[in-house]
């Protein structure tokens, strides 16, 4: 069973670490430019992250903010040895029933469509609205990437 809930301020550098080793393998298909922030850090101050837990043992980490009527994430997170797991459909679906909750009209998030995560967040009831050249960041395996961004109704 996956237990979802807001993290704490003593887990902060507990999500750090989720975040740092979980990215590892998306730093192999691209990386920041120094100082650049991706396109929804830039306008969308964090509110707190939530975290999950399988067993007791922190799985994986999204973080939450929220601008008008919509509330987005950023920054999801399951570490290796969690994935294929649900840890993300559960990060998802708990920050779903916020963003209803708060009487929001959709759950944003954005990705590097060459990641390869696209299918799975259609998956998860996402659909893509809009696609951008992502000029903060670069990669040694593509020449362009691209910023897609993609919603949930609620």
């Amino acid at each position: 069973m996956i237990e979802t809930r807001p993290a704490l301020s003593t887990e902060l550098d507990q999500v750090r670490s989720i975040r740092a080793q979980s990215f590892v393998t998306l730093r192999e298909v691209y990386r920041p430019l120094p100082n650049a922030l991706p396109v929804d850090a830039a306008s969308d101050p964090l509110l707190y992250d939530l975290i999950a837990f399988i067993s007791g043992r922190a799985a994986g980490v999204v973080g939450i903010s929220q601008r008008s009527m919509d509330m987005r994430v950023s920054g999801l997170a399951v570490l290796p040895e969690f994935r294929n797991r649900q840890v993300a459909t559960a990060l998802l679906e708990h920050a779903h029933r916020l963003a209803q909750d708060s009487g929001c009209g959709v759950l944003r998030l954005f990705t590097i469509g060459e990641t390869g995560n696209i299918p799975i967040f259609e998956r998860l009831g996402f659909e893509c609205v809009a696609e951008t050249v992502a000029d903060w960041c670069v990669s040694d395996r593509f020449d362009t990437l691209h910023d897609v961004e993609m919603i949930k109704r609620c």
